[in-house]
C-alpha cells in the first residue's frame, strides 16, 4: 500500500478556507478542530468504502499464529510461529516463559510440533500493525503462495472462505506456512486534537502533531514520546491524496446551511467521487464495480 498522501492539516486548512476563513489569520476553535476531525474521518470512510480501489490495496506476508516471544507466559496448548526454525509450535506446559523452541529433531520439554491445525488469517492480528477491512477482501484474490507483486502469474491459494472475522485457508497440504495476502486496510481515522506529552495514549489512539501537520496513531501504549521521532510508538497517518477534493467538498456541504449552497456543494462532491472512480479504476485496468449514486 503506497498511495500518495497529504497531511491532515492540508485538508483541514482547505475546509477552513472554503468556509471563508484564512487559516493563517483565523485560528480554528477547539470545537471546530473536533468537528473537522470527525467529518474528515467520516467522509473519507465513505470514499474508501465505495470500491475496491487498487491504489489502496495492501500486500503482506502473514503467519496464522503470533510469533514466539520470550517475554510471554504461555499456557499448555498455546500455539506460536517459530520464525527461527520456520514452523508452528505448541506449548507443552503451563508457565512457559523464556524457553526457546528447539530446532527440528532436538529434544524439547517445552515445545512440541503442531501437526494439524486450522490455518486462518484474522482481520485483526494483534501482532500486526495493519488490520484488514472486513469489506476489503475478495476471497478469490486474497491469498498467494508467493508474492504477486510484479508477477501476474503468481499462484493463488484457491478455496479460501470467510468465517466470522477471519479468512480460513483450504485444508490442503501445500498451503504455505507464511502466506501472502492482498487486502484493503481499515480506513484511517483522523483527529485534530493536539498531542500532549502528559496524556496516556492507548494502542490505536490518534493525535495531531502541529509541528508537521500530521496525524499519528499509537502502535503501543505511550506517554511522552514525541510523534515523528525515530523509534517512537507513533506512526504517521497520511490522508489519501486521491480523495482530498471529494472530502473537502463533502465536509464543506455538511458544514454549510441551505442558504450557503449545501445541496450544490454536495452534488459537486458526488461528481468528484464519480470522476475519481472512473479515473482510478480505469487506470488499473478495471471497470468500476459499484454504481456511485448521489446520496441526499
Amino acid at each position: 500500500m503506497a498511495y500518495k498522501t497529504v497531511t491532515v492539516k492540508h485538508i483541514a486548512d482547505r475546509i477552513h478556507r472554503s468556509r471563508g476563513f484564512d487559516p493563517d489569520q483565523v485560528a480554528m476553535t477547539v470545537k471546530e478542530r473536533e468537528r473537522y476531525g470527525d467529518v474528515i474521518t467520516r467522509h473519507l470512510r465513505r470514499a474508501w468504502d465505495e470500491a475496491m480501489w487498487p491504489q489502496l490495496m495492501a500486500l503482506e506476508q502473514r503467519t496464522y499464529r503470533p510469533p514466539w516471544d520470550a517475554t510471554v507466559n504461555y499456557s499448555a496448548g498455546h500455539q506460536v510461529w517459530d520464525a527461527t526454525n520456520e514452523r508452528y509450535r505448541q506449548s507443552l506446559q503451563d508457565d512457559n516463559t523464556g524457553h526457546t523452541p528447539a530446532a527440528a529433531g532436538e529434544d524439547d520439554d517445552w515445545w512440541g510440533e503442531v501437526e494439524d491445525f486450522v490455518k486462518y488469517i484474522a482481520f485483526e492480528q494483534p501482532w500486526e500493525t495493519t488490520a484488514i477491512d472486513e469489506d476489503g477482501v475478495d476471497v478469490r484474490e486474497f491469498a498467494y503462495y508467493t508474492s504477486p507483486l510484479g508477477d501476474p502469474e503468481a499462484r493463488r491459494v484457491a478455496g479460501c472462505r470467510r468465517l466470522a472475522d477471519c479468512i480460513v485457508m483450504p485444508r490442503l497440504a501445500d498451503v504455505p506456512d507464511e502466506v501472502w495476502i492482498r487486502f484493503r486496510p481499515i480506513a484511517p481515522r483522523f483527529s485534530l486534537a493536539e498531542w500532549s506529552d502528559s496524556t496516556e495514549y492507548a494502542r490505536g489512539d490518534v493525535c495531531y502533531y502541529a509541528a508537521d501537520g500530521n496525524c499519528y496513531q499509537a502502535s503501543a501504549p505511550t506517554t511522552g514520546e514525541t510523534p515523528g521521532e525515530s523509534g517512537s510508538s507513533w506512526a504517521a497517518v497520511g490522508f489519501p491524496d486521491m480523495f482530498q477534493d471529494f472530502v473537502v467538498l463533502a465536509c464543506l456541504a455538511e458544514l454549510q446551511s441551505e442558504d450557503e449552497g449545501k445541496y450544490k456543494t454536495r452534488a459537486l462532491a458526488e461528481e468528484e467521487l464519480e470522476r475519481v472512480a472512473h479515473k482510478k479504476l480505469t487506470q488499473a485496468g478495471e471497470a468500476p464495480r459499484v454504481s456511485i449514486g448521489r446520496r441526499r
